[in-house]
């Protein structure tokens, strides 16, 4: 046995040591009397040594175990099997382990232990000269991440830098972070370019003894995913539409994409979506269908790697504003959305609409803020709660005295239906139009029925005559539904009717576009009408100024339990609008109101009535209404002053609710957009237009309404640029909104003996307006 004398062993403190190696690893040359790095006769080894086995001559290799805690006790041993070597101790932290003319089933692993300590290592020796191993020979880290690329390598020499080579996917390279052997490459921030194989190559002998050997690592850098654009803040959505967020996530490898509510769960209806946009960008969609009110509130979209690291996350905020849906439930319980403003059922049918939004509810007649539907469950139609978020409005044995508009009203929104037996059903939102030289609308219907009505079923007419797509001015739609007009007013104004036709029978709807309007102003009088042809208009207002008052006569062409009206504004809108107002019930008595408008509901009546003098009447289709006011405002909070620049308003057909005796309980929106004088109206004072309205001089309650019918009436004004005469009025009526069967035929024009509102009784009345009439007609000659 060869003896290694003490003072060579201690030669190993000046060895360079790993950083925190507790025991390290040496091999020396048999013939070297002392361990010298500098002479290359004792190298220190990691992982791997090698020695050489089959010579001629004798070979030891000595290999050398050492700690670096205090007093250690080391020993040699084999991974499998005895460990057939001799081993000493050399010092007190060193042991060396001997390979004597070593074969090849001496390459193992051997273990050196520090039992005192608890610590041991394990040294790959092998017979192969040279050979390289990577320490690991995949790794993967996310971008930005440090990481050391490390190889073992061996030889019966040492290797020296010189004799190692590095390439990344084949290519060479020299600079880096090496060690001092070469042996390892630390990448403080791994990056994509970082990505691929690196090889390492190691040489060893000279001329023909050189040998080499290589090992690789295989380096995975991922980029941790990015929220590119998160889900967007998004307001106004109205109740019951449906809701998408979206957020781009870019990642270089796979990743999750989560979604989540803060401070709640995710609606039961959503639908997550995710589709790649190019090379490692993927776009996820969270969809809510019928979004409520509810749903509201911050939702995050997170990202993170599969094994839930790299966490990142980004928020959007929805909100939604209240809305309703109307849903029909049928006698078999099933439902339906009500997607039309138009529902047909059949006569003597039972069935619910049921409301559906956020709020407190309530069903009413007409076309919002009409009368509120009883809550008697005896009543046909009455209203009930299905549910703290529904009410339903429920109809047993329908009847054609039940056709009509139905509005439910929740949290400042409003939905109306037009329900009708009538079949085929026909409706449409607006039927009277006004226009310029140039006409460019549509006329816009819906149909119902059982069968359905069918675009060949539907055929239009204008004053009688066929419309189709081969006139000129006239597009209808696919479906038949729809009419577009465009051309001179000359050739396009007049009567439009649509007559549907279906097994089940005829329904028509009548349109009017008015040809003309009149409009004058002086500064003691003025008027205005429309709808006005070659007779009685369909809007007919006048005014006149006497000293500090003003008298208005308004008449419409409506039917009992509608309202005609005329307003006043400064800005062309319907809030801040002073709007007076008239109806009349079916039993003649009727009422004129002074009402605030403050928007788009149900303006309430002033709260202080500042008109003078009124008085309603109804005749022969028309309602006629006369009021007498001061000029200036005396409530100048709910009442507009006439003697600056205002537009008027005129405005007509809206339901009204009136008792029996003629007090006026609710109305309903107005069916048609009001028209509105183009330009600012300035009344007179009284220096400029004197005089004093007789009403205000013979002490009559200037409340009196007298509105039985049998009240001189406020006679309809003759229209001056007419002939003088009260030919028929040529608009028809909608039999659709009324109820009743319509003519199998397009209707003629029937009502030639229309004279216009009279009555018997108006002797005395009618000459006190015959001298108003004049004196307007002198001011405005």
């Amino acid at each position: 046995m060869l003896l290694i004398s003490l003072s060579s062993v201690l030669l190993l403190l000046c060895l360079q040591q790993p950083v925190n190696a507790k025991i390290t690893f040496y091999q020396r040359h048999e013939d070297a009397s002392s361990c010298n790095l500098t002479s290359n006769t004792c190298w220190r080894v990691e992982g791997l040594a090698s020695y050489e086995h089959g010579g001629v001559a004798p070979q030891t290799f000595v290999f050398i175990c050492r700690s670096d805690q205090p007093n250690p006790s080391l020993s040699w041993s084999r991974d499998e099997g005895s460990l057939g070597k001799s081993q000493q101790s050399a010092g007190d932290d060193s042991v060396i382990m001997l390979f004597s003319n070593p074969v090849a089933n001496d390459a193992c692993i051997y273990i050196c232990r520090d039992s005192a300590n608890n610590e041991e290592e394990m040294l790959n020796i092998t017979h192969a000269s040279p050979v390289a191993q990577a320490v690991n020979p995949l790794l993967t880290v996310v971008g930005g991440s440090p990481v050391t690329i490390e190889f073992y390598a061996s030889a019966i020499q040492p290797i020296q830098p010189g004799n190692i080579t590095w390439k990344l996917n084949s290519i060479k390279f020299t600079s880096g972070l090496f060690d001092s052997w070469k042996r390892s490459l630390y990448i403080p921030s791994a990056a994509a370019s970082d990505n691929g194989t690196y090889l390492f190559a190691v040489t060893s002998g000279t001329g023909a003894l050189q040998s080499s050997a290589a090992a690789t690592v295989d380096l995975i850098v991922i980029t941790p995913s990015t929220i590119v654009s998160g889900p967007q803040n998004v307001s106004g959505v109205k109740e019951w539409s449906s809701i998408s967020l979206s957020c781009t996530v870019m990642a270089g490898t796979s990743f999750n994409i989560s979604w989540s509510k803060l401070n709640g769960t995710l609606p039961v209806n959503t639908n997550i979506s995710t589709q790649s946009n190019g090379e490692n960008t993927m776009i996820s969609t969270l969809t809510i269908p019928n979004v409520r009110v509810v749903d509201s509130g911050s939702y995050q979209c997170s990202s993170s790697f599969t094994n839930g690291s790299n966490y990142t996350s980004s928020l959007g905020t929805l909100n939604i504003t209240g809305s309703i849906q109307l849903m029909l439930i049928d006698t078999n319980n099933e439902s339906s959305l009500v997607t039309s403003p138009l529902l047909y059922v059949p006569t003597l049918s039972n069935f619910n609409i049921e409301c559906q939004g956020t709020g407190e509810f309530d069903w009413s007649e007409g076309l919002g803020g009409g009368a509120s539907v009883t809550s008697e469950a005896s009543e046909s139609p009455h209203q009930f709660n299905t549910s703290t978020m529904f009410r339903s409005l429920a109809f047993e044995s329908f009847q054609a005295a039940n056709s009509g508009y139905y509005t439910c009203t929740s949290a400042g929104e409003e939905e109306t239906v037009f329900i009708t037996d009538a079949n085929p059903a026909v409706y449409s939102p607006r039927s009277t139009f006004r226009v310029n030289n140039h006409t460019n609308l549509s006329l816009i219907i819906y149909t119902d029925g059982s069968p359905l009505p069918t675009p060949s079923s539907i055929t239009w007419y204008h004053n009688n005559m066929t419309i189709d797509n081969s006139s000129p001015y006239y597009t209808i739609s696919e479906d038949s539904t729809v009419c577009s007009i465009m051309g001179p007013s000359e050739e396009v104004t007049g009567n439009y009717t649509v007559l549907v036709t279906t097994s089940a029978g005829t329904n028509t709807k009548h349109f009017y576009i008015d040809p003309k309007s009149f409009s004058n102003s002086s500064t003691c009088g003025g008027g205005y009408s429309y709808g006005c042809t070659n007779g009685p208009c369909l809007y007919r207002a006048t005014w006149l100024v006497k000293g500090e008052h003003v008298q208005f006569n308004v008449t419409g062409r409506v039917s009992t339990g509608r309202w005609v009206a005329i307003g006043f504004s400064d800005n062309r809108l319907m809030a801040q609008t002073d709007i007076v107002l008239a109806a009349v019930s079916s039993n003649g008595r009727g009422e004129v109101t002074d009402k605030w408008a403050t928007g788009h509901t149900m303006p309430p009546a002033d709260d202080r009535d500042n008109i003078l003098y009124s008085r309603v009447i109804y005749s022969n289709g028309y309602t006629s209404f006369t009021f007498i006011r001061t000029v200036s405002a005396v409530d100048t909070t709910q009442d507009i002053d006439l003697s600056s620049p205002r537009f008027f308003v005129y405005a007509l057909n809206g339901a009204a609710t009136v008792n029996a005796d003629g007090t006026i309980t609710s109305i309903g929106q107005h069916p048609d957009t009001p028209m509105i004088s183009d330009d600012h109206i300035t009344l007179g004072n009284p220096a400029q237009c004197p005089g004093v309205f007789d009403e205000l001089n013979t002490g009559t309650d200037p409340t009196d309404t007298a509105s039985t019918g049998t009240s001189p009436p406020n006679t309809v004004p003759t229209d001056t640029a007419s002939t003088g005469t009260s030919p028929p009025d040529t608009v028809p009526t909608d039999t659709a909104s009324t109820g009743t069967s319509p003519p199998d035929t397009v209707p003629t024009d029937t009502a030639s003996t229309d004279t216009g509102p009279t009555d018997g009784n108006a002797t005395m009345m009618l000459s006190v307006f015959v001298l108003i009439f004049c004196t307007l007609l002198a001011y405005l000659i």
